[in-house]
């Protein structure tokens, strides 16, 4: 247990220092003890798995609009660029483009979920009530859907999880990278941009 609690106190440190976000040290323990367990039954033989057995179909709900995240980070500065598109329920037009950076993100997929959950928002604050989120970080959304988060994007899943919750209808599908090209070039010219920026100040 003692990994998972100095882990859930980094964390927690973090996300004062740059979210402003604090726990009482019971929530920062339960939350520890609830990872271990989760890595606990994750080690777990699994039973009664039919490798033949054909995955059901994917169901994409209707009238939804649909919106592709992606991120662009660098190992070397810890910066990551985000860039994202909303399009309409038909999916032909793009609505709307964004962009927008952080600093001191330490991993790629911690990149990833911090563009999805600014996606997120601008659809909240866009007043979008039944989306279809994109992404081709298959590890994010595999955590997203299962409810099996790593520890190092616990803090962001769970706030994408919250967000979740401000949405009629909302779903997390992973896509191929040639279909996520414009979220990635987004993405990709933000972080050029924040690194030109900051190569100068």
């Amino acid at each position: 247990l003692a990994p998972w609690i100095i882990w859930q106190i980094w964390i927690e440190r973090n996300q004062l220092i740059f979210e402003g976000k604090s726990l009482s040290e019971e929530e920062t323990l339960t939350k520890a003890v609830r990872l271990a367990r989760e890595w606990l039954h994750a080690q777990e033989p699994k039973q009664g798995v039919n490798p033949q057995r054909t995955p059901a179909p994917i169901v994409r709900p209707p009238n939804c609009s649909i919106m592709n995240a992606d991120a662009a980070w660098k190992t070397t500065t810890k910066v990551a660029g985000f860039g994202w598109t909303l399009r309409d329920s038909i999916g032909t037009s793009v609505s709307s483009s964004h962009t927008g950076y952080e600093r001191f993100v330490g991993s790629a997929l911690a990149a990833e979920g911090l563009a999805m959950r600014a996606a997120m928002t601008k659809c909240k604050e866009k007043g979008v009530k039944r989306v279809i989120c994109e992404s081709d970080s298959s590890q994010l959304i595999k955590a997203i859907n299962s409810g099996s988060w790593k520890p190092e994007i616990y803090g962001i899943v769970a706030d994408i999880c919250e967000l979740a919750s401000s949405f009629d209808v909302i779903n997390f599908f992973w896509i191929p990278t040639e279909r996520n090209t414009i979220a990635d070039s987004l993405a990709k010219q933000c972080l050029l941009e924040v690194e030109a920026f900051m190569a100068v100040t």
